[in-house]
C-alpha cells in the first residue's frame, strides 16, 4: 500500500520557492469550519467530519469542535488507529463510507 505525500508537502515547496508564508485554509486549519458555520447557520457541535486520515480529517474535526468518523477504506488502517504511538482518536470508526448510510435519516423523512 503506497502512501502519497499530503498537500502540505506541496505548500511547503511553493512557500520556499516564493519566499513567503502561506495563508492556510485546508485541513486542519479552521477556515472551512468557520465558513460552513456562518454560511449555513450550523454550529460546529452539530457537524460531523468524516474522513480517512487521522492527522488531517479527524484532527480538523476535533479542532473545530465537531464529532468525527474515521473510515478505514482510505489512508488510515485499523492497525494505524490501534497503534500504541497513535494519539488521535475519532468518535467512531467504520470500514467504509457505505457503513454510514444506515445511520442517516432518509431525505423523505425530513
Amino acid at each position: 500500500d503506497d502512501e502519497w505525500a499530503g498537500g502540505g508537502t506541496f505548500v511547503a515547496a511553493v512557500a520556499a520557492a516564493a519566499q513567503r508564508e502561506p495563508v492556510l485554509v485546508g485541513k486542519p486549519a479552521q477556515f472551512m469550519t468557520e465558513f460552513l458555520a456562518a454560511e449555513y447557520g450550523v454550529p460546529a457541535s452539530r457537524m460531523c467530519m468524516v474522513g480517512d486520515r487521522l492527522d488531517t480529517d479527524i484532527l480538523f474535526g476535533q479542532a473545530g469542535g465537531m464529532r468525527t468518523v474515521l473510515v478505514l477504506s482510505g489512508v488510515t488502517s485499523e492497525g494505524d488507529l490501534r497503534a500504541k504511538t497513535n494519539r488521535i482518536f475519532p468518535d467512531l470508526y467504520m470500514p467504509s463510507l457505505a457503513s454510514l448510510r444506515p445511520l442517516l435519516p432518509d431525505a423523505a423523512d425530513e
